[in-house]
Order: C-alpha cells, then structure tokens, then sequence
C-alpha cells in the first residue's frame, strides 16, 4: 500500500464510488477511507453506469468483490486502496491533491477528525445534501487554507432523477457565498459546470427543495409513490414545496413554485415510487438494530430552510415546522428510549409509525416489508397496536396527541 496518495475519498456509497472512479481515470493512487464492511457493500450496490464512466465502474467493481484484499492495482500503474481510519498516520496527500466527502451531513464532526491531517494545500471536493453544507464544514475545519468546492448532483432539481437511479449525468460546483473556479485538472475529472454564485445557489436550493420530501416520508414511512398518491401528503409536500420557494424567492433565488412541484411530480412517477429517501432509511436501520442513535440530515435541510424563513420574518412556514417538530420529538425519544431499552425502544418507534400511516389512511404495515430485517417485528407490532387505529377531522392535531400519548405509553 502505497504511503503517499494523489485524493483519498471518505465514504462509500453510491457518490463516494462514483467520485473514486472519476478521480481514478486521471490519478493514480486513489484511497477510499471506508467501513470495514465495504467489499460486501460494493457486491450488492449495482451498476452504477456513470456516463462516460462505464469502464472504471466496471473494472472497481471486478476488482472489489474479492474479499480477502484491501488495495487493488487496476492497471496503467493506478491503485484504488480501500482503508480504515486505522491506517490514516501512515497515509499522506500528494502536494495538490484531493480530499472528496461523501459522506452524511451529520457525520461531519468525525470527518474532520480524520482529515484533518490533509487540509493543507489540497482541495476539498464535497459531495453532501443540505442547503449550504461548506459553510458549516469551513467552520468546523478551522484552517483558513482549506479550499473547498461542494459539487450538487446532477445539477439541481431537473436532473435530479439520474442520483437515484445511480447515473450521475451532472454536477454543479461551487460555493453558498463566494465565487469559485475550478482548476483544469477538475474540469477534466468531473462532469461538471462553474455557474455563478446566483446560479450555484439556485441549483443548491433547487437540490434540497427535492430532499424536502426526506422528513415527511420519514414520518409516515412512505416511500415516493405513496406521497404522491395519498392525498394528505400529496397536498402537504405542494405547501411545503411553496414555503420553500417563497424562502427561495426573498433571497433572490429564482424559482417558480408551479414549475418546480411539476417537475417534482414528473421526476418521481413512474420512476421512483419505490423509493425510500435516504433519511427514513437511517431510521429504518436503527429500528432493525438500535444499537445507535438515530440521525438524520434535518438539520441541514429543514431546519437550516426555517432559519432562513423565521429569520427573514417571511409569511407562514407552518408545513416546515410541522416535519421538524414531529420527526424531532420522535428521534429525541426513541434516543433516549434506547438506551434504556432497546427492545421497547424499537417498539415505540414502529408503533408511531404504524399511527401516524393510520392516521391518513395508508395501509399500516406495508412499510415492513420495504427494508431488510424489519418484517422480524410485524407480527409482534400487530398485537400491540389494536388501539393504534386513530381517526380525527385533522389529522395533523390528532397526529401530535396520538405522538403525545405514545411517549406516555413509553416513559423514559
């Protein structure tokens, strides 16, 4: 394993992999900081079918799947090395390297740590949801050399249905509040265009108005489709949607709400209604094992759209401060739940589900069957939610007392 690297990627989903291909094509030496577990990982994510990019996909994923190596010498002289934290001392970046993030938001804290070593001299390539993800990461790094560039994936809303279907076709770099340029090299590396600062924002807001779906989904534990067909949240994410483009437009974003719920609407049928966004798949993984706690990327998205919001004084943010004030007393007791219990830890969490997806008329248990390892507990859940079967005229009043009187039924 080579000591000295050309760009060292930390994460390894779909977009760390995507990054590590991009970066292997023109580099040499690539390091993919990882969870142990990321050979298996890599065996069951799929072709990624990158454009243009096919031929390093394919070749990462021959090269991946044996399971008894961490480095991979590919060929033409080029590594991809896959590596723990464990083996950061020994690892240094060559002058003008890379450091690629792509990882969740709330892992930031930790990932400072561990590149904090590399900041000097090299550019950070982020690759993260949130409004204005850098901001908060400049901070934490407190190096004033650091150059970061946050890339948003396929280039805002009109593109965003190649993200989830695992064809990256754009990127859009830059940075929230000052102009940047890409070097020669990255323009070159990656599919990508350096708007200006106007344009990058409204790509970056254009990016997280699709992610605001994230949160409601996460509490009702519906996937895109059933948003869309129930006709509570169907009108809940349009209202939600206007509140942020009304944020969008007081800061001089221009967005039309018409034309971005249309798209919304165009990109998700017949496409992905199957899919679970990605911050009610951490709270799935956390029912089926709550060793952990459950987190999530609100922050960067509802809540740092809010700020915005009450901090302008601008109108009613009602929809937004809905999700955030269900999806956060539900996170923050289930937390603290577990630590005293895991098992009705776990309990709590599915049962408030299954109301909340009562409440508005949606089959109660079908969620069970959409992520690994939760069918396990659907029996069990059953005969502990007769009296889960709430009805109201509002449900969004009934939504917070039935919210109420689950955390009474299970007392920390």
């Amino acid at each position: 394993m080579p000591k000295t690297l050309d760009a060292l990627i930390v994460g390894s989903g779909p977009v760390a992999l995507a990054a590590a291909v991009m970066l292997y094509d023109f580099k040499k030496e690539i390091g993919v900081l990882c969870y142990p577990k990321l050979i298996e990982r890599i065996k069951n994510i799929g072709d990624l079918r990158l454009e243009n990019l096919q031929k390093g996909v394919k070749e990462l994923r021959e090269f991946c799947i044996p399971k008894d190596r961490i480095g991979f010498d590919i060929n033409d002289n080029k590594s991809l090395i896959f590596l723990t934290k464990d083996y950061l001392p020994g690892i240094e970046l060559k002058d003008k390297g890379y450091v690629a993030i792509a990882t969740k938001t709330y892992s930031n804290g930790q990932v400072v740590e561990e590149i904090k070593q590399f900041t000097d001299n090299t550019t950070i390539l982020l690759f993260q949801n949130g409004l204005h993800p850098e901001i908060g990461l400049r901070l934490m790094l407190k190096n004033p050399k650091a150059k970061i560039v946050r890339f948003v994936i396929g280039g805002g809303l009109g593109l965003y249905e190649g993200v989830l279907k695992s064809s990256i076709i754009k990127f859009t770099g830059g940075f929230w509040d000052s102009r940047v340029d890409l070097d020669t090299r990255l323009n070159i590396i990656i599919p990508s265009e350096t708007p200006s600062t106007e344009e990058y924002k409204k790509a970056s807001f254009s990016k997280a108005i699709v992610n605001s779906v994230n949160s409601l989904s996460s509490i009702f534990a519906a996937n895109l489709g059933e948003v869309l067909e129930n006709n509570f949240l169907k009108e809940f994410i349009d209202r939600k949607i206007d509140e942020w483009v009304g944020i969008a437009n007081y800061l001089k974003i221009d967005l039309k709400a018409k034309s971005v719920v249309d798209n919304f609407d165009r990109i998700i049928r017949g496409k992905l209604e199957k899919h679970n966004p990605s911050t009610l798949q951490d709270i799935f993984k956390r029912l089926v094992n709550p060793q952990k706690d459950i987190e999530t990327e609100i922050r960067h998205l509802d809540e740092e759209i809010f700020d915005y919001g009450k901090n302008k004084i601008f109108g009613s943010i009602g929809y937004t401060s809905f999700c955030i004030e269900l999806l956060n007393s539900y996170i923050e007791h289930f937390n603290k739940l577990r630590v005293v219990d895991k098992e009705k830890a776990r309990e709590f969490g599915l049962r408030a589900l299954v109301r909340n997806r009562n409440i508005i008329g949606l089959e109660p248990y079908a969620f069970f069957k959409r992520f690994d390892g939760l069918g396990a507990f659907e029996e069990h859940i059953k005969a502990h939610s007769q009296e889960d079967k709430l009805f109201g005229q509002d449900p969004r009043q009934l939504l917070f007392v039935s919210a109420k009187s689950l955390r009474e039924l299970y007392p920390v």
